[in-house]
Formats: C-alpha cells, sequence, structure tokens
C-alpha cells in the first residue's frame, strides 16, 4: 500500500480583488481526507485468496509412484541388468514376479516401483504374465579388478 503525505498542499484559487491590476493565490496546508475502507471489498479480497490458495492445494495431484517396466520388449520375460537383480532370482524361481515372503524385501530392492498388480505384473503382458527371466546387461562378477 503506498504511503501517503503528512500534509496535502492545495490549489485554493486564483483571485482578483476590484480595482486591482493584480491578483493572489492561496495555497492552503491542511491534512489529506481520509481514505475509507470498503469493509465488504476488504472480506471478498481476503475470502477470495484463502479459495484460491485452498483450490491451489486440493487440485496439486497426488504424488504417483513411477513404476519401472522390467520387460522392455514384452516377451513375458524379466529383464535381468544388475547383478543385484540375479541374486533375487532365488526369491522368485517361477519367474512370475512374485516373490516368495521370506525374499520379498530383497527382491523389492533389486526391482524397485516394480508394477505388483496381478494384470501386468513387473511390465509382462497381462494375457501371459511373466513367465520367466531374460539378461539384458553384461553383469562383471570380478569385484577385485584382476
Amino acid at each position: 500500500m503506498a504511503s501517503r503525505p503528512a500534509l496535502a498542499v492545495g490549489w485554493a484559487g486564483w483571485r482578483k480583488p476590484r480595482g486591482r491590476e493584480h491578483g493572489y493565490c492561496s495555497l492552503s496546508l491542511a491534512p489529506p481526507p481520509p481514505q475509507r475502507h470498503n469493509k465488504a471489498v476488504g472480506f471478498a479480497a481476503w475470502l477470495l485468496a484463502l479459495l484460491l490458495g485452498a483450490t491451489l492445494i486440493l487440485a496439486a495431484p497426488a504424488t504417483a509412484q513411477t513404476t519401472t517396466d522390467y520387460d522392455d520388449d514384452d516377451d513375458g520375460l524379466i529383464d535381468v541388468r544388475s547383478l543385484a537383480q540375479l541374486d533375487a532370482i532365488r526369491y522368485d524361481l517361477d519367474g512370475n514376479g512374485d516373490p516368495s515372503a521370506t525374499g520379498a524385501t530383497a527382491y523389492g530392492a533389486a526391482f524397485p516401483n516394480r508394477v505388483t498388480a496381478a494384470s501386468g505384473r513387473m511390465g509382462c503382458p497381462a494375457s501371459g504374465g511373466c513367465t520367466g527371466y531374460e539378461l539384458r546387461a553384461d553383469l562383471t562378477f570380478d569385484e577385485n579388478g584382476d
């Protein structure tokens, strides 16, 4: 909000008295007139800001977990691209993407963000599901570099 001056300088007018060749002007120094605040307008602006803020918060999309398709070529075989994934196969020996209860945590760490719904599990086609694994990257078993 812009600040108002403490005093307002106003032009009172130009007067020329009778019989005189020159007139004079007067200036008045007076406090500025008070501003009138419309309470209804202030409340409406506050309410509009509140509603706009609430709408933006409620309209924000929920953070959806992204899922990873572990069957890039849709052949029904889960793609293995790391040693951790190769190790996790032991928790799902039938290759359907549904690990045993004892290995669910390790399997989930090796295949993060996987689709766990029965249809389209691991990104495999919904019609046949996953039926095994395929190695899709060269893996290095040499840990000490010799």
